[in-house]
């Protein structure tokens, strides 16, 4: 019997409506599920005591029985140990079993329209999570290799690598105007099925049984009809159902947008679906966040660094959730020998719902030329881009990070600039982040590099090549607490694995940019695209929640100062908030902290002693005196 309900304030709808794909697994041990509320059951599944022996389960999969599905909804269906084993055992991988990640699968068979040939190199069975599934985001080969996903650009993919095909349902490019016959195409492509709507198999009573024939067709109609209820809703609709629009040529606009997160757009940038991002993780150890088998409840987020220097203690951070804050969450060390690790569950450091990545072929073009330089001093001889991708061939995800892309982006969308030479003369320098210790890192590339590798500085700092030439400079992404100074001292400070978790590091919005030069494209993790929009119309925002400003002054007080050398070159604050935020904190951090002699001397003058230089430095104090008054500046400035 269906829990009773209330209305949410979040949902519209009760708790059993919502697919369970849009759920996480409840962690709470022996959790007394009738003793909860609604809300809990919105963002959690359990787990069903009689697994896929239980008849819901057995009349979800294979009828459009209502209550099944709603009971189906709010409880997996998991594997019993003997079925596990003889799902193992079994060759042909049988269409009624379920992934071995526990979440429930399509009981459908796509063999029954594939010639012999393409059955029995594609996977057979296909998976309910379709375009939004995780484990094909994260490109886990195993489950790649037993389910077929619908590609989530089905309508105008261009990806033609072999792999990508073989694991992705598509639609011809050419449409109707198709005339291409031979069996190999058509095993590969979707078309349109010549019967339409009089397509027999549309009102069979059971359609699950021709699955094979609407993985290879094209029909204007839903199984249900039109005026399927499904269709028409504008609440959240099952995945499995939404699928059937994608496979079925339907374009599901009316999505509900608490599910359904469209990048925005930005004038001159063109949105890039992560899904055909090619990898720059391929094991656990560099992947971003990965639930743990245990400590249950648990997240591997890093690896610990030791305190006062730049190295790997070697023990892993594990992270969990309690739903007050990142430092109030709960946090600690471990060894990696007690740590238990899911087989295949690899994250992209790109993986969050916020985070936003676009193209721009002038920009592509730009950092192309630019990478294509010879690093100065580094044998064997190599350009930047030579050893960016050596090092994700070594499993390390590396991007460019700050001044170059900001100048890149604005130069080319808000200056409308075009030639290629001359955009590149505005970026400084190429700083990059990456994906591992520091040691690591150096070690790395001592493997393959004789010269022109100098050892990591105090401050983690790597330098590839001569720096009176061409040069290469970065450092780790910084995890939990890992900015120059601790800001808890009960917290360990770790190196990080995801791009998000780099932005309290960052010092304002317009800096926290990066460029995958594997992939060609921009980077938002910010959200909404922010950071973009920030850059082009010179805003200073402080890239955390407000909860956590304090946190990101005290990591690195040396932002301060940044913020005020930004202002000289036209840049703004976002609010009178990050204003009044900023002049509160250049009163209450010292000179020391704030490192205000080398930010005046490197940042604002650039070492320089000449009339252009000194006319930086007054202006930059008389901003910094405005908002601090005179007796203070005295204080930073002596």
């Amino acid at each position: 019997m269906l829990p009773s309900t209330s209305c949410s304030p979040v949902f519209t709808m009760p708790p059993w409506c919502l697919d369970i794909s849009y759920k996480k697994p409840c962690t709470i041990p022996n959790c007394p599920v009738n003793d909860f509320s609604d809300a809990h059951f919105y963002h959690y599944y359990h787990e069903c005591p009689f697994g896929q022996q239980c008849e819901w389960f057995k009349l979800c999969c294979c009828s459009h029985d209502q209550n099944a599905k709603y009971h189906c909804n709010l409880f997996n269906h998991s594997l019993t140990g003997d079925e596990q084993l003889l799902l193992e055992n079994s060759l042909e991988h049988n269409a009624s079993s379920q992934i071995q990640d526990g979440r429930r699968m399509s009981l459908t068979s796509v063999g029954s329209a594939c010639s012999s040939k393409s059955s029995s190199s594609r996977p057979k069975n296909v998976c309910w999570y379709g375009t939004k599934c995780r484990m094909a985001e994260r490109r886990d080969q195993t489950h790649l290799s037993n389910y077929l996903h619908v590609c989530p650009n089905v309508q105008s993919c261009r990806n033609r690598e072999p792999e990508h095909l073989q694991q992705f349902l598509h639609k011809c490019h050419k449409g109707e105007k198709c005339t291409d016959k031979s069996q190999e195409h058509r095993d590969q492509y979707m078309h349109i099925c010549s019967y339409g709507e009089k397509c027999n198999h549309l009102s069979d009573s059971s359609p699950d049984s021709h699955w094979g024939h609407f993985t290879r067709y094209l029909h204007p109609v839903c199984f249900e009809g039109k005026n399927c209820s499904q269709c028409k809703s504008q609440e959240v609709k099952s995945q499995g159902h939404r699928d059937f629009f994608c496979l079925l040529g339907h374009h599901d606009d009316d999505v509900s947008p608490t599910i359904q997160k469209k990048q925005p757009e930005i004038q001159g940038l063109t949105s890039k679906d992560k899904s055909n991002m090619r990898p720059h993780v391929t094991e656990w150890k560099r992947s971003a966040s990965i639930p743990l088998t245990s400590p249950s409840g648990y997240k591997f987020i890093g690896w610990e660094r030791a305190t006062g220097n730049n190295t790997a203690t070697g023990k892993v951070v594990l992270f969990k959730k309690t739903d007050k804050g990142v430092f109030e969450g709960h946090i600690k060390t471990e060894e990696v020998t007690n740590v238990s690790f899911p087989t295949n569950q690899i994250e992209q450091p790109w993986y969050r719902n916020r985070v936003c990545i676009y193209k721009n072929q002038l920009i592509v073009s730009v950092f192309k030329n630019a990478l294509s330089g010879r690093l100065t001093g580094v044998t064997p001889s190599a350009t930047y881009l030579d050893v960016m991708n050596y090092i994700v061939s070594c499993g390390v995800p590396v991007f460019i990070v700050g001044g170059a892309v900001r100048d890149v982006l604005y130069a080319v969308l808000k200056e409308n600039e075009t030639n290629v030479q001359t955009i590149i003369s505005k970026v400084k320098d190429i700083d990059i982040g990456f994906g591992c210790p520091t040691q690591e890192f150096y070690n790395i590339l001592c493997k393959k590099y004789s010269a022109g590798i100098q050892p990591p500085g105090p401050r983690g700092l790597i330098v590839v090549g001569n720096t009176n030439g061409n040069f290469l400079e970065g450092k780790a992404l910084n995890g939990l607490n890992n900015d120059n100074k601790s800001v808890k001292d009960d917290i360990p400070q770790c190196f990080g694995t995801d791009l998000v978790g780099e932005n309290i590091c960052r010092d304002f919005t317009c800096n926290s940019l990066w460029y995958d030069p594997i992939n060609e494209c921009i980077i938002d993790p910010i959200g909404r695209g922010q950071g973009i929009k920030d850059t082009l119309n010179k805003v200073l925002r402080i890239p955390v929640k407000e909860k956590y400003r304090i946190f990101w002054a005290k990591g690195n007080p040396s932002k301060i100062m940044r913020y005020y050398k930004f202002l000289q070159k036209g840049y703004r604050p976002a609010d009178d908030g990050t204003r009044e935020f900023i002049i509160k904190m250049a009163k209450k951090f010292s000179a020391t902290d704030m490192e205000c002699r080398n930010q005046l001397v490197r940042g604002v003058m650039n070492s320089k002693t000449d009339a252009e230089a000194q006319q930086k430095k007054a202006s930059f104090l008389k901003l910094l005196e405005k908002d601090v008054g005179t007796q203070r500046l005295k204080e930073l400035f002596p």
